[in-house]
């Protein structure tokens, strides 16, 4: 199995833990202790917050569940559009058919570092 064999994989994996909200899963496989979040969503969910970032495994999973509390969606990948530890693909939100790109920055391990969703 080659390396954009194995990313697809991960992301593959991260969407099914998404989708059955395993954040357990994405918490303890998938999140580096780091990790940085960017989405617009992040600035309905948290109004007063400065800007639409969030740092730290602690502060993306309280994120997502405050998330699904609005209303709940799944993602859907549409098309990978680069394999390297940068994965990018344009997904769906299955609940309102709203496309997005999700950029998923990928340590040596298949963890994520960053992940940067962009409203299409």
């Amino acid at each position: 199995m080659n390396f954009e064999n194995v990313i697809q994989d991960v992301v593959h994996s991260i969407k099914a833990a998404w989708n059955t909200r395993d954040f357990s899963a994405l918490e303890e496989n998938y999140l580096t202790n780091d990790v940085t979040v960017h989405s617009s969503n992040i600035l309905k969910v948290y109004p007063q917050a400065k800007e639409a970032t969030l740092v730290g495994k602690a502060a993306v999973i309280k994120y997502w569940s405050e998330l699904m509390k609005s209303g709940g969606f799944e993602i859907e990948i549409l098309e990978f559009l680069t394999k390297t530890r940068q994965a990018s693909a344009i997904c769906c939100y299955s609940k309102d058919n709203k496309e997005i790109k999700v950029d998923i920055s990928l340590n040596q391990y298949g963890k994520i570092e960053s992940l940067r969703i962009t409203d299409l």
